[in-house]
């Protein structure tokens, strides 16, 4: 009988342990702090997006002109116009990423 009632408190002991290193792990995980160089990140990513996004919208802007198409560089434009927007989804990313990490 004695051993029953210790084999049930072990296995209370085991189940609560186990249980409590859960919560612990979601926590620190839920609750990491952003280093220093990611701080200053977050707060740098609303202007640099702002930036881009003025950028992309200029380039949009000539590329929407009907004599642009005439001008050799227009295809340079176009390059550099895909690249902006695919620069411009990673900085959004990051400061999601970093915003939720908070």
């Amino acid at each position: 009988m004695i051993r029953i009632r210790v084999r049930i408190k072990i296995i209370q002991n085991q189940s609560q342990n186990h249980s409590e290193s859960e919560l612990k792990s979601k926590s620190q995980k839920t609750s990491q702090k952003l280093s220093y160089n990611q701080k200053q990140l977050l707060k740098s990513l609303p202007k640099m997006i702002e930036d881009l996004e003025n950028e992309i919208s200029i380039a949009q802007n000539l590329l929407s002109e009907p004599n642009f198409y005439q001008n050799p560089d227009a295809q340079n434009l176009t390059i550099k116009l895909r690249e902006m927007e695919k620069e411009l989804e990673v900085h959004y990313d990051q400061w999601s990423e970093l915003d939720n990490g908070q």
